[in-house]
């Protein structure tokens, strides 16, 4: 389980990665995008076919390199003009949950009394 903090931002690139890109490849696309990969930010990348995600993060004193590759099913990551997006911490746990958000809608009732 991927331990992410409420304050840590999330960047995904939206193209489409090559997955044998290990460390250096991957942190050489996070430069292209002009972002600084020991920041401590996440960065989400996928395959075409959209059944594979890596995340890199920068722990402090290295990488880690998540890899996820599912047996059914597609990763739903939506596309932007610039090929990157900025996602909130909640996003990101459901999509690796598998959760496939159709309309996600918060309601903030307030009671009167």
């Amino acid at each position: 389980m991927i331990s992410v903090h409420s304050d840590t931002r999330i960047f995904v690139f939206t193209g489409t990665t090559d997955m044998r890109k290990g460390f250096r490849g991957l942190c050489s696309l996070v430069h292209a995008f002009s972002e600084d990969p020991i920041d401590g930010s996440f960065y989400v990348f996928s395959n075409r076919a959209r059944n594979r995600l890596k995340i890199l993060q920068w722990d402090g004193d290295g990488f880690i390199l998540y890899y996820k590759c599912l047996e059914k099913g597609l990763f739903d990551i939506a596309q932007t003009l610039d090929g990157k997006l900025l996602m909130q911490r909640s996003q990101l746990l459901m999509i690796l949950e598998g959760v496939k958000p159709l309309k996600i809608r918060r309601n903030f009732k307030a009671k009167v009394c």
